[in-house]
């Protein structure tokens, strides 16, 4: 839970970096599918914010992977 709420603030300042490591760590730690999926949702999201920050391509490929994960998981678990 603390990594989760320090990814939040970090996300809400801007700081998306940070929020994806924070975010990653929460997402390790969980072990119900339905919160992993809302989570991998988020990191995406952040992924791509990271990208249009920083114009790092690695940012926006990872995006793009966790998206498809995503989808590929709701399928899974509705």
């Amino acid at each position: 839970r603390a990594a989760y709420a320090e990814g939040q603030v970090l996300f809400d300042l801007a700081d998306y970096e940070g929020a994806i490591a924070r975010w990653t760590e929460a997402y390790l730690l969980l072990t119900q599918p339905r919160q992993q999926l809302r989570l991998m949702y988020t990191l995406a999201e952040t992924h791509y914010r990271a990208h249009e920050v920083t114009r790092d391509a690695s940012h926006l490929r990872r995006a793009r992977h966790l998206f498809a994960q995503f989808l590929g998981g709701v399928r899974t678990h509705s």
